[in-house]
């Protein structure tokens, strides 16, 4: 529901919190799978017990991976389409001038037909 008759309830987009939900998960993901491709290596090297304990750790990291996987490729996803900003600049009126600030800037002017030409 878009539409508060009181005026007294502030209405937010969810797909802009839901991005910055997705964001926070991000760290977290990347620092347990860091975690999983560590530390259960290093347990191996302790014998037979320290294999045992290489899969628990494994099975527990990944456990704790798992609802931080989704929101991750979500933030992932919007960060690699997400569109190239504009770095054009247009200030003026369609009748008069046009200038524009980016990577090809332009000024034009238009012609009176009292006087010189009149710099926009």
């Amino acid at each position: 529901m878009a539409h508060n008759e009181e005026g007294d309830v502030e209405f937010h987009e969810r797909s802009a919190a839901r991005r910055g939900e997705d964001r926070e998960h991000v760290p977290t993901f990347f620092t347990l799978a860091f975690l999983l491709f560590a530390v259960p290596p290093l347990f191996t090297l302790l014998g037979d017990a320290g294999e045992l304990a290489a899969v628990v750790l494994g099975a527990a990291f990944l456990i704790s991976i798992v609802p931080h996987i989704a929101p991750t490729g979500r933030a992932l996803r919007d960060f690699l389409t997400r569109p190239e900003p504009s770095n054009d600049v247009h200030i003026g009126n369609v009748t008069s001038s046009t200038f524009a600030i980016g990577r090809s800037s332009a000024a034009h002017s238009r012609h009176s037909a009292d006087g010189p030409t009149q710099p926009s």
